[in-house]
């Protein structure tokens, strides 16, 4: 599967707003959480629309992806409020997360062996794993299959080809079976276009709401596209 180069442009193009400064006046009170409920609009309503799409991506979740989080926010988070950075972008719908139904019993067999190697409460990293499964759509993908070099990844690689998209997953079997993979990093990029486009497109749409835009929102704006511009050029093509 590819994505095409256009839609990454337009990702490294709206990353490179994030290097302005006047970016940081908005963030502090525009999260990511919003795009949730501001992607609908720029997908249903015509004026809007005008203004432009906010990027998203589907994929399917490996469990290895699920069980790094879920270790992290049980034995390392500091803050009751932090978050992963999947966790972030699921809750934004940057990322639409996709898995097999056998996910769900690997977490089963995973999670009691976790809380006894890591001293962890099983009952806490329940929690943790239904606050993610809630964010997962699951496709019926079989079980494992012996006719795979890792019988365990086959049901993976069977809804990659049925899905056509990408797996996030950090087991290196995967694409030596002829899956393709996207890794960390590509979270670590949404996240960041998650937190720019939160602001950019609630200032978009509450442009279009008012119908009035003053001289300095306008200046603030030309400032953002004029820096994107300059900065996209600058980063790396990492597809």
């Amino acid at each position: 599967m590819s994505i095409s180069h256009a839609v990454i442009e337009c990702i490294f193009i709206d990353i490179a707003l994030i290097r302005h400064k006047e970016y940081v006046n908005f963030s502090t009170t525009i999260k990511s959480d919003s795009l949730s409920a501001i992607r609908p609009l720029f997908e249903t309503n015509g004026l809007l629309r005008m203004l432009g799409q906010i990027f998203k991506m589907a994929v399917v979740i490996d469990a290895n992806f699920i069980i790094r989080d879920i270790l992290w926010l049980a034995r390392k988070r500091k803050k009751p409020e932090s978050r992963t950075e999947l966790f972030e972008v699921l809750v934004a719908g940057t990322i639409t997360a996709y898995a097999p139904t056998f996910l769900v019993q690997e977490m089963s067999v995973n999670l009691p062996r976790l809380a006894r190697e890591h001293n962890v409460s099983l009952d806490e990293l329940e929690l943790h794993w239904q606050t993610y499964r809630a964010h997962i759509h699951f496709v019926d993908a079989g079980g494992v299959d012996d006719a795979y070099e890792d019988p365990k990844d086959a049901p993976y690689l069977k809804l990659q080809a049925k899905l056509g998209i990408l797996i996030l997953s950090k087991d290196s079997d995967i694409p030596r079976m002829g899956g393709k993979v996207a890794d960390a990093v590509l979270v670590t990029r949404l996240r960041t276009y998650s937190r720019h486009v939160a602001v950019e497109y609630t200032l978009k749409t509450g442009i279009a709401g008012s119908l009035m835009i003053s001289f300095g929102t306008l200046v603030v704006i030309k400032k953002f596209f004029m820096a994107a511009v300059v900065e996209a050029k600058r980063l790396p093509r990492w597809f």
